[in-house]
């Protein structure tokens, strides 16, 4: 699955504030998901995905690894704030991540320090 897909758009236009409850509601997938011992916030196809606020980046991308480490399926980081897409870029080296940039109202992709973004304002 194509990360950038996973997020409906006009959902998340119509979110009072971009914090973990709307991105989670704005995405087409299941929510609360188990892996062994684990809980993915989301699972999109074949992709567990954990939801951080950018500030929380390190936890994200620990959960992210573990579960692809032990948990042994495909993982991914969704993260949303402001200003913090070279962080998403860099982490992204380690594990896919989707960047919700608030304040420009963007969303990017980042696999393997590389990207693309589109708007949804």
């Amino acid at each position: 699955m194509d990360l950038i897909n996973l997020l409906n758009f006009g959902a998340l236009r119509n979110c009072d504030e971009i914090n973990e409850q709307c991105v989670k509601e704005s995405a087409r997938c299941e929510q609360e998901v188990k892996i062994g011992p684990w809980r993915a916030d989301l699972k999109c196809g074949d992709v567990y995905v954990e939801v951080e606020p950018a500030e929380r980046l390190a936890c994200g991308v620990g959960q992210a690894l573990l579960w692809r480490v032990a948990g042994g399926v495909d993982a991914a980081l969704l993260l949303y704030g402001s200003g913090e897409a070279e962080k998403a870029k860099t982490a992204s080296l380690l594990v896919p991540v989707l960047y919700i940039d608030v304040e420009l109202k963007s969303v990017c992709k980042y696999v393997g320090g590389a990207g693309s973004c589109v708007s949804f304002g």
